[in-house]
Order: C-alpha cells, then structure tokens, then sequence
C-alpha cells in the first residue's frame, strides 16, 4: 500500500500551512519538475535554464516567488502538494539550565531575513511571533555540549567564553549554572560578538 505524504484526514489549507515549505529555496529539481507542468514554452525554456548548472538559489526566490512568477506552471494541486518541501525541524540549543530555571525552557534565535529583507525565516519567524500561552510541538535531545556542563572547573577557577550571535546559547545555559552553583559570576568572561551587515 502507498503510504499517504502527510496525515491523513487532512486538507489542501493544513497541508500548505502546516506540512510544506513555501519559504524554502527550490532547488534544480524542484524547479525542473515544476517545467514540466509549465504550458507556456518561454516560461518552460526559463525554468529548465534556472535549474541548470549554473543556478544558485538565492537568485531564484522562494518556491511562492517561482509560482508567482512562472504563471503558466500549473500543477495540479495534489502533484503540487507531493512536491513541494516538507517541513524539516529546526535544532536550538538550549539557553537555559534546568538548575536555574527547573520548569522552563529557554532558546535564543535571530530572526533569519533574506531575498533582499522581503522574507523571513520560516521558524524564527514564527517563533517571533508567539505570544505568551502559545503552544507549540517540540523535542528535547541530548546535546554535545552537555557533557561540559559536568567537566566545567571548580568554583573558584576563572571561566572565559568567546561566543558569536546565536552561539550566545550555550553559554548563557553556562552563566545560569554557575550563578545557581556559586551565587556570583566575579570569575567568569563572555566576548560576545555580533556581525551587522546592515547598520
């Protein structure tokens, strides 16, 4: 038996709004099987001449600025739905430490913006627009960086962290820890640096 690309009973609304990525930058076989659905032979020639070697994704747009843009590529919806990007999970490190905060979760993120500041990232969007209350679906898995936590030196030792935007994560969880520990943070160093591409 065929088994269904999403779950099932489900609609045309909840698949495109819950299991597909229509943020998601095509890549050349997407957008070569979306030439094969395109009627108009100008727009088909464009389309197989975007998915050649020569393409780079960020040139494209997202899977909805080829669709609006490609108006003749009309794939029957149920095809549509088959072949545009699922959903992948997105992985945070958590910010916070469950010594410090045992009934909370914390996770830092940027709101990642891109084809030219007209979208954002599909998650971080998202998350950015949670209100408090929300509930969202997520997973707690182990981390590499767990096992530091247990080898980190003694109190009294001085600690320096060197950490670059959303690799602030981790060591904030760290800071949290030893502030639950020690009550004080006198011996401990975080270098935090950002890199602004538009100032």
């Amino acid at each position: 038996d065929q088994v269904a690309p999403f779950p099932t009973p489900t609609s045309v609304r909840r698949v495109l709004t819950s299991h597909v990525d229509l943020h998601a930058l095509p890549k050349r076989s997407l957008l070569r099987a979306l030439a094969v659905h395109t009627h108009c032979p100008p727009e088909r020639a464009q389309l197989l001449e975007l998915a050649s070697d020569s393409y780079h994704e960020t040139s494209v747009g997202t899977v909805v600025d080829v669709l609006e843009r490609f108006g003749s590529c009309r794939p029957a919806v149920g095809t549509l739905l088959q072949m545009l990007p699922k959903i992948s999970p997105r992985a945070y490190t958590v910010s916070s430490s469950p010594a410090h905060s045992p009934d909370q979760l914390h996770i830092t993120f940027n709101v990642h913006i891109f084809n030219q500041g007209s979208t954002e990232g599909l998650c971080s969007g998202y998350l950015s627009r949670l209100q408090p209350g929300s509930v969202i679906r997520a997973e707690v898995a182990p981390s590499s960086f767990e096992p530091l936590v247990h080898k980190m030196p003694q109190l009294q030792a001085p600690i320096i962290m060197v950490a670059a935007g959303t690799g602030l994560a981790p060591m904030r969880s760290l800071l949290q820890h030893r502030l639950q520990q020690a009550s004080s943070l006198s011996n401990m160093s975080l270098v935090f640096g950002l890199s602004l591409i538009h100032i």
